[in-house]
């Protein structure tokens, strides 16, 4: 009788079992970003290492494309952080570090060089938002304090202060952008300005 009891019970404990619904298995980051899993593989790009294979330590193998391992070249992935870097041709060719950590040192430069006025020049080819990426970095680095903001755009000439006004007010860091720099008028970030309004090259 026990032992009928107990199979019964286990008859119904197998059956309600079987008919839990169980989860289907689904991935939730792909290639480190949860934004990447329902993009199609076609529509990504993949950071490649040039001869992978071809690493080595030794300064006088001269054919080496890599100084590490694969394993370590693997493990590297893309690791964008979400922060403005400087880069010169390209992040994998020359990766200067970020625009903050730059900015950081011309702060020190200019903490310690309280007469000096600077001008600072910076290409935007990617079109990096001015008040999402770089506005927080010179926010950060101080440099947000010390920069000129005109009164208006573009300045003359003759409309600029003199280097002593500029130095006495405490706004002695002058900061142009090639493209994206709508400056005052446009709004956007008031002490990036357009550079190409008020500076010129030579060819």
């Amino acid at each position: 009788m026990h032992l009928l009891y107990l199979a019964a019970n286990l008859t119904v404990l197998l059956a309600t079992t079987w008919c839990i619904t169980i989860p289907e298995k689904r991935t939730s980051v792909c290639n480190g970003h949860a934004e990447l899993c329902d993009r199609s593989y076609g529509n990504i790009i993949y950071v490649g290492a040039h001869d992978s294979f071809a690493y080595s330590t030794d300064p006088l193998a001269l054919a080496r494309d890599q100084e590490i391992d694969i394993p370590s070249q693997l493990a590297l992935g893309n690791d964008n952080d979400g922060v403005l870097h400087f880069c010169h041709t390209s992040c994998l060719l020359f990766d200067g570090g970020t625009v903050e950590a730059y900015l950081t040192t011309v702060k020190t430069f200019l903490d310690a060089n309280p007469n000096e006025v600077l001008t600072l020049i910076f290409t935007n080819p990617e079109g990096q938002s001015l008040p999402g990426q770089w506005e927080p970095a010179f926010s950060n680095s101080g440099i947000k304090d010390l920069a000129y903001v005109p009164p208006h755009l573009p300045m003359k000439q003759s409309d600029w202060p003199t280097l002593r006004e500029m130095i006495d007010s405490g706004k002695r860091v002058v900061v142009f952008l090639d493209a994206g720099a709508n400056g005052i008028d446009g709004g956007v970030v008031d002490f990036i300005l357009p550079e190409f309004d008020m500076v010129w090259e030579t060819p």
